[in-house]
């Protein structure tokens, strides 16, 4: 049966651990002199080897073997913990055993000796999940452990761990794996499998590994289950892209270059060919925050230290980073996070994404740090560039002010009402006069959900499911999705709520109008043929 990469691939000594050095050499030394601790504390990123690290220290406490480089690897006491039958070595998962019954067992236990070997370790994986009670039963131990024990504690939250346990520990910070780190381990993985593979599939793969040896490696077996024979056949960046679901930096970098360019319809072009294409939209719009992390930190001359890419990424970046503007680079970062929390709740994957992509293009804030800024409409009726367009707009609304300010002059001579009264009347003739743009309606579609979360938390939620269609005589018409969420949001009590968050929003009177989605339509007009059918068949009735 064969096994998975990362258990095949499972670092055995010292030497096979990447990226660790302040680990491996404190312990080479501390092996070379026969010195163990009564326990260890090993903690860092999920997949950097932590527990691999364990299972090494275990297999030097116990090698029989007189050289001075231990684990030796070779010896019964290696073998045995390296296939996972040795009797000295015990590994409990703190996630499922975390209650004060098991750790009161496993003290009662610590009292035996060891089987074959001079040590009996324990590996806890995990141990922040214990419980205080447990954790109040282990410190026990820890305080006087018998000679023969060796405690391994391992965790990726310590901050959760009681400081009285950490302080009688060892302690092995595990850094997470770096692009070239990561890079390394595959192309030795990948030279084992005999899978040649492009370097900028490498790197894709590094690229979507979180940090973790453990999560490239299960990218890679991916790939390689995909390949046909998996072996002796040449992988190229695009095979990549369509097995895991991943992009390039190049549609990346094309969609920053459509935001800068404020061209809403592009970049929301952009982002649904992406999505039909198939790729996984969450997994995107990480990897733009970072594309976009490393876009700031070249502008502020700091990325040769802190960006991995290679030579030639790096210079199209530069390229690109000089010509936009901090505060606006760093409102695309805000948008693009509030779009990353907004998609583990929505129905339509792409939805949060072209809301930021609209709210950012049509951002009064400058895009480059020589341009000047505007307020973008859509340039493409008019044929005109985008600043002549601007100052004919600003034309048109001076006329449409001055013609306002004297009627509102002519209205106040010509009558005796109160003023507040007339107020209310101006504010009343100008809600319905004012013109709606579905491009503004789904600009500040983001508030508006904010505003009717205030108000009741599940229509926000059904909101959210639903997308603006059309304005059609002062009714604000919305797509919406399922049934239920239609009758939800029609509801008297929730329809007021938000045609007042509207008024509040849009400074215009809006009312609200759903329509089902021609699927759903569909499946609601089979549906009701369907029950027409039965109660003709039946001679049957509704029941209301």
């Amino acid at each position: 049966m064969s096994q998975v990469l990362y258990r095949k691939y499972r670092p055995q000594i010292l030497d096979e651990l990447i990226g660790q050095p302040h680990i491996t050499q404190t312990l080479k030394n501390a092996f070379a002199q026969n010195l163990f601790a009564q326990a260890y504390f090993l903690t860092g990123p999920k997949g950097t080897g932590k527990t691999s690290t364990a299972r090494i220290i275990a297999k030097a406490a116990n090698c029989t073997s007189k050289a001075k480089i231990k684990p030796c690897g070779k010896c019964d006491n290696c073998h045995e913990i390296s296939e996972g039958s040795a009797l000295d070595l015990i590994e409990i998962d703190a996630a499922s055993n975390r209650g004060i019954e098991e750790i009161r067992d496993l003290r009662e236990k610590v009292n035996f000796l060891p089987v074959a070997g001079r040590f009996k370790v324990y590996i806890i994986d995990e141990v922040h999940m214990l419980t205080p009670e447990a954790f109040n039963a282990l410190l026990k131990t820890l305080e006087e452990p018998p000679s023969h024990i060796i405690f391994i504690l391992c965790t990726t939250e310590p901050q959760k761990v009681p400081q009285t346990i950490i302080s009688r520990c060892q302690r092995f910070d595990f850094k997470r794996a770096t692009i070239a780190d990561l890079i390394l381990r595959l192309k030795q993985i990948a030279k084992s499998e005999k899978l040649e593979i492009a370097d900028e599939a490498l790197r894709l793969i590094a690229q979507n590994a979180s940090g973790g040896f453990r999560d490239a490696e299960t990218l890679l077996d991916q790939v390689i289950a995909h390949v046909k024979d998996g072996k002796n056949q040449k992988v190229e960046l695009e095979k990549i892209q369509e097995i895991l679901g991943v992009t390039d930096d190049q549609a990346l970098s094309q969609l920053v270059d459509y935001l800068v360019a404020r061209d809403t319809r592009l970049a929301i072009l952009h982002l649904n060919k992406i999505s039909d294409l198939g790729f996984n939209m969450l997994q995107f719009t990480r990897n733009l925050l970072e594309y976009l992390r490393a876009l700031l930190l070249i502008a502020n001359n700091v990325g040769e230290d802190l960006v991995e890419v290679t030579a030639e990424q790096y210079d199209v970046m530069q390229r690109q980073a000089e010509n936009l503007d901090h505060q606006f680079l760093v409102k695309i970062i805000e948008a693009f996070s509030e779009a990353e929390n907004d998609l583990k709740n929505v129905q339509i994957a792409q939805l949060p994404l072209e809301l930021a992509a609209i709210k950012i293009t049509q951002t009064q804030t400058s895009p480059t740090s020589s341009d000047e800024g505007f307020s973008p409409k859509s340039s493409e009726t008019s044929g005109r560039h985008p600043k002549e367009e601007a100052k004919g707009n600003l034309a048109d609304i001076k006329g449409q002010n001055q013609s306002s300010r004297a009627q509102m002059v002519k209205n106040v001579a010509a009558t005796d009402k109160p003023i507040q009264k007339l107020q209310s009347e101006a504010a009343k003739s100008y809600q319905y006069q004012k013109i709606m743009d579905l491009a503004e309606v789904v600009n500040k579609w983001p508030e508006v959900l904010r505003a009717v979360k205030s108000h009741n938390h599940s229509i926000e939620a059904c909101l959210k499911a639903t997308r603006p269609k059309a304005i059609e005589n002062n009714f604000l018409i919305l797509e919406v999705f399922y049934p239920f969420h239609k009758e939800r949001i029609e509801d008297k009590k929730h329809r007021d709520i938000i045609e007042s968050v509207f008024a509040e929003t849009f400074k215009v009177k809006l009312y609200l109008k759903c329509e089902l989605s021609a699927k759903e339509k569909a499946k609601d007009e089979k549906t009701q043929g369907m029950i027409k059918t039965a109660q003709e068949i039946l001679n049957g009735k509704m029941i209301e």
